[in-house]
């Protein structure tokens, strides 16, 4: 008896340390993967070869670069590993599969393989298949190591003539709608086959989102030629699907894909929909769960609300946030167009950056361009260009940093970009060239750029932009200029309201790089604003500005903002305006829309800089918010009239204009006039980008009593203070005195 009870006893012991300590887990690009969690692999992601001899190695063991199996122990370990193919549509085999160090060419519907991990590493998941074959494949991949059960189910589809592609743009802003009931919602767009796009294509699978899956069921993707009465009677396909497939808006930020079991060619109109059961109404989210871009096109709006008819809610709200994987022997392969191009400003014989916006004419997406810049008809070098994020969605728009070479001369030229290919393939767009003027200086005045941030305290995924527009003033300082325009919540202005995007949270950096205000560019999980920022104020520009901003009236309604423009060229018709801003910190409300909607909360979001946030309610209650625009003047394409078309070198151009502060924007300071800023920013009428931007904080108005009151402080001997010290010396001085009588002189 007391042997069996040590025995037991010594079983308790293993069980309870392999509970305690998980041996390895999967991770998809460095992120940490729930057990049974679906990942979708492209085969195109990690290339190697498949020519002899065939499946010999796996080179590739980049966490950042796909699945990898990661060991948690500091020994190596020993497992078993089976994948079970659920779903194959290629249309070409054998294909292989490698892991642990090795490949195998595999051909049945499941294979098992043993496998060891080193202490502390790694063996990535790669799949392959021979370029001819086209399809899906979805396979489970089960490991056991140390009794322990690891799973991960993984699609991968072949896709070098297929891109995603719909009404809805990849990175719009998304809202909520629903009943409020718990309602079933069939929801659909119609495609008609007269678009371009859908003119001899071919559907092979079906994106969506969802805005959270939580209490949600019966979740099914069909595609039919009339609107059915229900998801089952769609005449085309009905898909159920599963629950390990779901993903959500509000926890994951990432759409639901569905790949057909047949890949449907299009014969004629089609409604592709998606429905599914709303269990409970607990939350905002259960009772808003359709999400939809306010963009608006033909049908992209069709809701089926329980037994009640289909209604066409397009043009009251916009489209629904749906895709379609589709190939098109029609459309092009490798193709990107350049969208825009604009003035380049160079310093002579230096290197230096102009931004272009690009367009996704080919449904292999783009991952890499080579382009080349000629100068007043003379070519300089091929330049190589990789994406930090591949663009998949046809039809998508981007922009990308143009490097070239400055004249050794200064003066104004013609220069040519021409984007000769696309994924190390020859350009098949029809419109591969665009020309634009540049400017070659003797020297570069000093940069400050503008990050224009588009928030609402409505917005879920807001609190990034807060964070990021903190970040980039504590790293840039008074070189980082923040303008945050609040959109449908109490801090919202109409004044710009002709800037504003449909993309929440979205922010433009000198009006020239789109991006996100936190994740910039790349739109991955990490801070990353900075490098775009930091890229702005690398751009030269042609022109020096500086700004007073001070109170005109003792009631402190109105603020003169004087700026002065130097330009380090001459122009006989140049072409400037300045744009005019007032902002205000610290501002802050109790009533239930000043609260901070707030999705960070267990997201996949978890920079120690947004620890804030992560540990927050939502919303989160009693915000205090900076940046805040609450007045302007030719805010859009600015005041023209403020600098004359004939600029000197060197020669400073003054240009002053008084703001008078409305009573919506009163009730905004709540009777706190301390924390203003005066902003201007010198754009480029041709263009419409921001040249150069100054910010100088709203001086106090200063009164007779303020220089009695100084003046009796000094007598008294008291010691230097933020309040006493005037001219910033450091010291309480007799100086203070005169600067406070000059400055009021000033005013007055």
């Amino acid at each position: 008896m007391k042997k069996l009870l040590t025995l037991y006893l010594m079983l308790l012991a293993v069980a309870l340390t392999l509970k305690a300590q998980q041996p390895a887990e999967f991770r998809f690009h460095g992120k940490p993967l729930a057990n049974g969690a679906t990942v979708t692999l492209d085969m195109e992601e990690d290339p190697f070869e498949i020519d002899p001899p065939y499946f010999s190695s796996n080179p590739s063991e980049d966490p950042e670069n796909g699945l990898v199996l990661v060991n948690l122990t500091n020994q190596q370990l020993s497992g078993a590993s089976m994948l079970t193919i659920q779903q194959n549509t290629l249309t070409t085999s054998p294909f292989q599969w490698c892991m642990g160090g090795s490949c195998e060419r595999f051909y049945d519907s499941q294979y098992s393989k043993d496998f060891t991990l080193p202490a502390g590493g790694q063996t990535q998941v790669q799949f392959d298949v021979y370029p001819t074959a086209d399809g899906t494949l979805e396979a489970t991949l089960e490991v056991m190591i140390q009794l322990r059960r690891i799973s991960v189910t993984i699609r991968c589809t072949n896709v070098p003539d297929q891109a995603w592609w719909g009404n809805y743009t990849d990175g719009s802003t998304l809202k909520s709608i629903g009943s409020g009931e718990k309602d079933s919602y069939d929801c659909a767009v119609l495609y008609r086959q007269s678009r371009t796009e859908m003119y001899g294509s071919t559907i092979h699978g079906v994106r969506f989102y969802l805005n959270d899956k939580t209490n949600l069921s019966d979740v099914k993707v069909w595609i039919s030629s009339t609107r059915p009465t229900s998801p089952d009677k769609a005449d085309i396909t009905c898909i159920n699907v599963e629950n390990t497939l779901l993903k959500d808006y509000v926890h994951d930020g990432e759409m639901i894909e569905v790949m057909l079991p047949s890949a449907y060619t299009v014969e004629g109109d089609v409604y592709v929909g998606y429905s599914f059961k709303v269990n409970d109404n607990a939350t905002d989210y259960d009772i808003h769960p359709v999400l939809y871009a306010s963009t608006k096109m033909a049908d992209g709006f069709w809701l089926k609300l329980g037994k009640n008819p289909w209604s066409n809610y397009t043009s009251w709200y916009g489209n629904l946030s749906t895709q379609l994987l589709i190939s098109n022997p029609n459309l092009g392969t490798h193709a990107v167009s350049v969208e825009t191009l604009t003035k380049a400003i160079g310093v002579k014989s230096q290197q230096s950056i102009v931004m272009a916006t690009g367009l996704v004419d080919g449904l292999a997406g783009v991952s890499s361009l080579d382009y080349v810049v000629s100068i007043d008809g003379t070519p300089q070098a091929e330049r190589h260009y990789t994406l930090p994020n591949p663009i998949t969605a046809y039809g998508s728009s981007f922009t990308f940093p143009v490097e070239f070479t400055a004249p050794a001369t200064s003066g104004t030229y013609s220069y040519d970009l021409q984007i000769t290919q696309v994924n190390g393939q020859p350009n098949d767009a029809e419109i591969t060239k665009a020309t634009a003027a540049m400017l070659t200086l003797d020297r570069s005045a000093l940069r400050r750029s503008v990050m224009e941030e588009f928030t609402g305290t409505w917005c879920g995924w807001c609190p990034r932009g807060i964070v990021g527009m903190a970040n980039l003033e504590r790293e840039f300082g008074d070189r980082f200029i923040g303008i945050a325009m609040h959109a449908d919540d109490p801090m919202s202005q109409k004044f710009y309201n002709n800037l504003l995007t449909d993309r929440f949270p979205s922010s433009r950096i000198d009006r020239t790089i789109e991006c996100e205000p936190y994740l910039g560019t790349l739109r991955g999980t990490h801070y990353a604003s900075d490098q775009d920022f930091r890229r702005a104020l690398e751009t030269p520009t042609e022109a020096e500005l500086q700004l007073t901003a001070t109170w005109v009236d003792d009631d402190c309604t109105q603020i003169s903002l004087s700026a002065t423009t130097t330009f380090l060229y001459t122009n006989d018709h140049a072409a400037y305006s300045l744009a005019y801003f007032i902002t205000a910190d610290s501002i802050t409300g109790t009533a239930g829309k000043w609260a901070q909607a707030n999705y960070l909360p267990g997201s996949q979001f978890r920079d120690a800089d947004l620890d804030f946030f992560r540990s927050a309610s939502d919303p989160v209650v009693d915000m205090v918010y900076n940046h805040v625009a609450i007045a302007g003047s030719s805010v859009g394409m600015g005041d023209d009239t403020a600098i004359e078309s004939s600029i000197v070198s060197g020669q400073g151009i003054t240009a002053a204009k008084t703001i008078t502060l409305d009573n919506t924007a009163l009730s905004l300071l709540n009777g706190n006039k301390k924390n203003l800023h005066g902003i201007v920013l010198l754009l480029d009428t041709e263009t419409g980008k921001v040249v150069n931007a100054v910010k100088a904080d709203v001086k106090q108005r200063i009164t007779i009593e303020d220089i009695t009151q100084l003046i009796m402080l000094y007598l008294e001997g008291a010691s230097a203070t933020p309040d006493t010290d005037i001219d910033g010396d450091g010291q309480f001085t007799v100086g203070d005195i005169t600067s406070l009588i000059n400055n009021y002189l000033i005013q007055n």
